[in-house]
């Protein structure tokens, strides 16, 4: 190989690695279902990134009756493994929110779901991780405290993408104020 080709794929090597990193997200972005879920604040601001708000869902903890009929009742939610991959099976209530109305370790074959981890269970409560994507939302400068507000009287909304189970926050929804984007 001559030393111009070594050059080149030297070159090309970390570029590519550069353009797959945001492929997946984009992916979501472009193919993806939309849903609407209700948020819960956490704290505004970071120092080197600015304001931002730090997203809680109420999809994150969800109660084992959701468990669906493939997974044996009889089973303690410790026996069911912390680690892993868990779907979240998501439809429509009468404000146009999407909640959950079932909890698997196996991919649903149909509907919309997101998919996590779970981080713990106990005999009332299953908590799960959907991953970075959906935790932080970058606003301009001192507007975080006013989404915090509003997510605290339960006026914040948050539109994610999903594809394949896979969650990209779009937007969130402000009543009265309308879209916000990042």
């Amino acid at each position: 190989m001559s030393s111009m080709k070594k050059y080149l794929l030297a070159m090309a090597l970390p570029l590519a690695v550069l353009l797959i990193i945001p492929l997946r997200p984009a992916l979501v972005f472009l193919l993806g279902v939309e849903v609407r879920l209700a948020t819960e604040p956490v704290d505004p601001r970071e120092i080197f990134r600015g304001d931002h708000v730090n997203l809680s869902f109420s999809i994150e903890r969800l109660s084992p009756l959701l468990l669906s009929s493939d997974e044996a009742p009889e089973e303690s939610l410790e026996s069911l493994g912390v680690d892993g991959t868990w779907y979240v099976l998501l439809s429509k209530n009468a404000q146009g929110i999407d909640e959950p109305t079932g909890l698997s370790r196996t991919r649903p074959e149909s509907g919309v779901y997101i998919r996590g981890r779970r981080m713990y269970g106990t005999p009332s409560q299953v908590a799960l991780d959907y991953g970075p994507n959906l935790k932080r939302f970058y606003v301009r400068e001192n507007t975080g405290p006013e989404l915090e507000r509003a997510a605290r009287a339960g006026a914040l909304l948050a539109t994610v993408k999903l594809w394949r189970g896979i969650p990209v926050l779009v937007s969130l929804d402000m009543a009265g104020k309308g879209r916000i984007l990042p």
